[in-house]
């Protein structure tokens, strides 16, 4: 009888094991799940920024209107401009992209939200002139260390460990004097 009881406990202490493992697992994949999806829509903004370079300006963001800041989705205009690329990327990190059974957004991290900050070359001096494009969203398990975004919209606190972002530089060279 005690050798059932023992190979029970040890079962038991098993079976345990392989739920911790699973559980970690689960999370490992959630959190590259979401770096992956972040990696695209930091792309896609770069992207909407070369494609419309003559407006790089007006895609800067203050970090207190961050893209996809809240839950509803905005209505975007039609036609190619800074505001309406904006408007639709932050949509993006909102999740409009899929949704769930009952209309819910679910195709984007958790708590996404993007910024651009632009760096113009000094006035009389030639160079690129570049845009900083970053995604920032609450990761699943807290990390060691805390991150530091380039840009840190309201709402996120950068001491919880929970933060992670991911950025992209766009440079555009001076074509003016070819």
């Amino acid at each position: 009888m005690i050798e059932i009881l023992v190979a029970l406990v040890i079962t038991v202490f098993g079976l345990f094991a392989m739920l911790g493992l699973n559980l970690r697992s689960y999370q490992a994949e959630s959190e590259s799940y979401q770096r992956s999806q972040a990696l695209v829509l930091v792309e896609d903004m770069a992207q909407r920024i070369r494609a419309n370079r003559s407006a790089i300006a007006d895609y800067a963001t203050p970090d207190t209107a961050a893209a996809g800041a809240g839950v509803t989705l905005e209505a975007c205009g039609a036609g190619v401009s800074a505001a309406n690329d904006i408007c639709q990327w932050g949509n993006l990190l909102r999740g409009a992209a899929e949704t769930a059974a009952g209309g819910k957004n679910i195709g984007a991290m958790t708590d996404a939200q993007g910024c651009i900050t632009v760096t113009a070359p000094a006035a009389g001096a030639s160079g690129p002139t570049s845009a900083n494009v970053v995604v920032v969203w609450r990761g699943t398990v807290a990390s060691a260390t805390n991150a530091t975004a380039p840009c840190v919209p309201a709402g996120f606190d950068v001491a919880d460990g929970f933060m992670r972002f991911t950025s992209s530089i766009v440079r555009l060279g001076d074509l003016d004097g070819l």
